[in-house]
């Protein structure tokens, strides 16, 4: 078994192309995602939009793309696996939290297959 890390902005724009290039030549075997607090915790309107689509692109583009591309090298090997942490967020928004409480309640139900 080997570990390697590397750090990355997962809400970056060019995340997902970045960690594709990272992992490209390794047999992925386990992906835990553990990503996603809220950074901004304030009123929709007061936030630039940018900050918005940071979170959303790492709670929900992210995750979403990972999967679909790491799940699916898995299925082809016939193992391996995905754990994706929750928050007890997901289960009902809150003010300040609106978008966040969104990502989460996608995240569950994403898994919920």
């Amino acid at each position: 078994m080997e570990v390697r890390t590397h750090a990355l902005d997962l809400s970056a724009a060019g995340a997902i192309s970045e960690l594709k290039a990272q992992t490209a030549s390794l047999e992925i075997g386990l992906i835990v995602f553990n990503a996603g607090g809220d950074t901004a915790g304030t009123r929709f309107l007061d936030t630039p939009i940018e900050q918005w689509n940071a979170l959303t692109r790492r709670n929900i583009e992210l995750l979403t793309v990972a999967c679909h591309h790491f799940g699916g090298a898995m299925v082809k090997r016939g193992r391996g696996g995905v754990l994706i942490v929750g928050s007890e967020a997901a289960l009902g928004g809150q003010g300040g939290l609106s978008i966040y409480t969104a990502t989460k309640g996608y995240a569950i139900n994403f898994v919920a297959v």
